[in-house]
């Protein structure tokens, strides 16, 4: 299997910033909410299911104007820094998780490529 990458300086127009600035606010909502979530069911050694993406989804209306795989990776990355946080203990390492910050200034979130949904047109992305 062969995977791509690519790294674009992007110049969106009015509209674009909005929607991106909108996705990357709904990405770092839901991650803090399940990060939240998740401590608070370990610190109480609640084993009850946690909610979804869709849950939110229901509970916060405003998410749905955004990518929801941009959501989804959001509670994959989550969960990625779960399983290190707690591999990083059994070596006792020192380690803590955080949540993320609006004044980060490496704001960021990732998407996939579905049925051609992002493509290249004339030099435009």
């Amino acid at each position: 299997m062969i995977l791509k990458a690519f790294k674009f300086r992007l110049e969106p127009n009015s509209q674009q910033k909005v929607l991106i600035n909108k996705t990357l606010g709904c990405t770092r909502f839901l991650y803090n909410q399940m990060l939240n979530e998740k401590q608070t069911k370990y610190k109480t050694k609640d084993n009850t299911k946690l909610k979804t993406e869709k849950e939110y989804k229901i509970e916060f209306d405003w998410l749905k104007e955004v990518d929801s795989i941009a959501l989804q990776q959001s509670r994959l990355d989550l969960k990625t820094s779960y399983i290190n946080h707690f591999r990083k203990l059994k070596n006792k390492q020192k380690t803590s998780l955080k949540f993320k910050s609006k004044h980060n200034p490496k704001n960021s979130y990732r998407t996939i490529n579905i049925n051609n949904s992002i493509r290249i047109e004339d030099n435009k992305i």
